[in-house]
């Protein structure tokens, strides 16, 4: 059977910690990502890197009509990934929550791919994608629960 899509690799976090994860190909590559070409020291340039990954992320997700069996493989990706968070393995939780969003685009998965950013210690793609969800036209509860997040990790903003 065809293999799931895969979610591209995340940009480093400033902070120093470590995202260990395989290159992953970007749906339809023959290529897969290269970490290090996604990573810099300069705040601008890792900036630029986060805003890239966030971009491919999303404009990955299916957004043609999605199969049963994608459903439920998405059911499964999610379901694995809040047992991940519960483990606090937080770069699986993190992986799944990414695959379950590719097949099946919910934001509130993706809100819960950004908590697993913040909980990594990567707060710059958690708001990224925070700040990508509040540009979308989304339900007033949603909104608010997302704009509160973001300003737990940005409180100056």
């Amino acid at each position: 059977p065809p293999q799931p899509p895969q979610p591209p690799q995340p940009p480093q976090p400033a902070t120093g910690h470590s995202q260990s994860s395989s290159a992953i190909p970007s749906r339809g590559a023959s290529r897969p990502a290269t970490p290090s070409s996604m990573v810099s020291s300069s705040s601008a340039a890792g900036s630029t890197n986060t805003a890239r990954y966030v971009d491919r992320l999303i404009s990955r997700a299916n957004r043609g009509s999605v199969s049963q069996a994608d459903v439920d493989k998405a059911q499964a990706h999610f379901e694995a990934a809040r047992r991940a968070n519960d483990a606090k393995d937080y770069q699986s939780a993190c992986t799944s929550f990414e695959r379950a969003y590719l097949l099946l685009p919910k934001p509130a998965t993706l809100v819960s791919t950004a908590n697993m950013y913040v909980k990594m210690g990567n707060a710059s793609i958690a708001a990224e994608i925070y700040h990508r969800l509040l540009a979308e036209s989304l339900p007033q509860h949603m909104h608010d629960f997302i704009a509160d997040k973001l300003r737990v990790i940005q409180p100056s903003e």
